[in-house]
Order: structure tokens, then sequence, then C-alpha cells
């Protein structure tokens, strides 16, 4: 495996160092191929100058702890594994083969990522990302079919993907070991996320416009049209599996699912909603990219959810 340390300093906070700096809740990137964090609370947050990683960032995968990165870059067909800590950043090539990664999901708590080649039909697993990453498994699901979404659990055994062949689609259960099990037909997989430490999960289908369920046994729906659910999108569940979320690309809202399937009113914005990125706070999402102006968080812990604006602070 190739290994590649890069240790940098952030290109901004050269106070001395008793400045106390305020907690960093994820991090975004840029246009331009940068790095930000987002810098403090749910309601009084800022985006922070850009690190300065050395090479190119096109999009980023964060788990909620933050604990590492996952990022595509210039130059590489495979992402690249990022940590952040005390102000220094290490980067290093997790890349396995020749193969290119089309494709990267995390685990709810994001100890398993899953890396999906659509050349090879084949899924990576990968667990101890922040710590020394090792390649857990691999599944072969290219004989499924043209892959349109797919899910990891945290235990990085297990994988529900949908598959779509134009007109129709099909959910399939893959334990490590097992051949892979028919769960239901679909219309079109279009987001799938595993409950925190479970084999549940939640299924959306961006052409049915419904969200589903899983526990095991048959999928079972939960949310639909009447529920404000369009085009569903991107999903994702609370720390302690209460509540989930979903990203309507046909009316750019977000819809909370709380217990016992209560659907909320949907929250609405006026912006582009590009998925539900996870920060180190519970159920409090990035769902906007940044372009130099606010990115936009949406909070699922208060009372009513809301929409919060995170402007751009000082960028030198």
């Amino acid at each position: 495996m190739l290994s590649i340390i890069v240790c940098l300093a952030f290109a901004a906070g050269t106070g001395n160092a008793q400045q106390v700096m305020p907690p960093v809740m994820t991090y975004v990137p840029d246009s331009s191929g940068g790095l930000h964090p987002v810098l403090g609370i749910a309601g009084a947050a800022s985006i922070g100058g850009a690190l300065n990683v050395g090479f190119g960032i096109h999009d980023v995968f964060i788990p909620p702890a933050h604990d590492y990165l996952l990022a595509t870059t210039d130059g590489s067909s495979w992402p690249t594994l990022i940590n952040v800590r005390d102000g220094n950043v290490t980067a290093q090539s997790i890349q396995q083969d020749g193969s290119a990664i089309d494709h990267v999901e995390l685990s709810p708590t994001g100890s398993a990522a899953a890396l999906f080649s659509a050349s090879e039909g084949r899924i990576y697993v990968f667990r101890n990302l922040a710590a020394s990453p090792a390649l857990l498994g691999e599944f072969q699901i290219g004989e499924l079919g043209n892959v349109s979404a797919y899910g990891i659990s945290d235990s990085g055994k297990s994988v529900i993907a949908g598959v779509f062949d134009g007109n129709a689609g099909a959910l399939f259960l893959i334990n490590t070991g097992e051949k892979p099990r028919l769960l239901a037909s679909i219309r079109h997989a279009s987001a799938i996320q595993f409950l925190r430490q479970s084999d549940a999960a939640v299924i959306a289908d961006d052409v049915d416009n419904k969200i589903y369920g899983f526990m095991g046994g048959p999928i079972f729906p939960i949310a639909g049209e009447q529920d404000g659910i369009a085009a569903p999108v991107a999903i994702a569940v609370a720390a302690d599996n209460s509540k989930a979320f979903v990203i309507n690309s046909g009316s750019q809202s977000v819809t909370k699912i709380g217990p016992d399937g209560i659907v909320a009113e949907p929250v609405h914005c006026d912006c582009t909603l590009t998925g539900l990125h996870a920060t180190s706070t519970d159920s409090v999402f990035r769902v906007t990219d940044f372009s130099g102006g606010p990115v936009v968080l949406f909070d699922g812990n208060s009372r009513v959810p809301r929409m919060l604006l995170v402007p751009a602070g000082s960028q030198n």
C-alpha cells in the first residue's frame, strides 16, 4: 500500500499558543480545491480559512466524529485519507489496485467506508480509518446490475445495494461470505442508510417518492408524497436512531421522520441542497456547498427543524 505522509500547518491560525480556537463542526471544500473548517456551534458558526493540504480537493466525506476525512483529489482515481490533528494535516493513500473509485459511502458512525468501482463491479470496505486503515473485505456486486445506490453497515459486514435496468429496480442485501439476497422490487433506489450499530436500514426511492424501512424482513413504507417526499436523494439518521432525515431534491427541502414514523412538515430552503453532510453535532448537517458565500446547515435538533446560515469568516 502506497503511503504518503504530508504534515502541514493551517494556512490561517498563526496566533499565539494561548489562543482558544472554536470547535470544528466539520470541513467543507470550496470550488477552487481548498478545504475549510466550519468553526463554532450550530447557530453561531463561521467558515474558516483554507487548510494548506498541498493538493486540490473535489469532494470530501466526513464521519460525525470528523476523526478522518476521505477526499477525492487531483491526480488520483482513489480517495485520499486525511487526518487533521492539532492544526496539522496528514494525507495518506489507501489505493489497493489500478481500478477507479466512482462513489464513496460511509457507515452511519463512520466506522466503515465503502468505495465502489463501477468498472470492477466491486465495493472495497475499509475499517479503522482514523488510526490504521485496513481493507476489511470486498463485495462483488457488478453481476446484480447497474448500481443506483448502496449503503454500508457500521460493522462493515453488510451492504444493501439498489440496482436499476432503466425501467425498474431491485434491492439486494449482501452479507460477508453469503450470496446476495433479493429484498424487494423497487422503482429506483436513490439513497440507502443503515441505522447506527444495526442491520436495519432506511431506503429512498426517487421515482415513486417513497421512503422505506428494513428491519430484517420485507421492506415497509414509512413516508411518501402525501408527507412531502419529492425526489429524495439523501438520508441520514440521528445518533440514537430515533430520527431520520431526507433531502427532497424535487422541492429543495429536508423532511424529518421522528419516532413511530411521525413525519414533520418539510423544511424548505431557497438554495440548492447537495447532501446531508454530518457535523460533530448530532442531527445537524451541512446541506449546501461552499463557493465563497454562506453555507447552510440543517438543524434537526431544535423543536422545530430549521435552516441556519453559516457565513464565511476571515479567509486570511
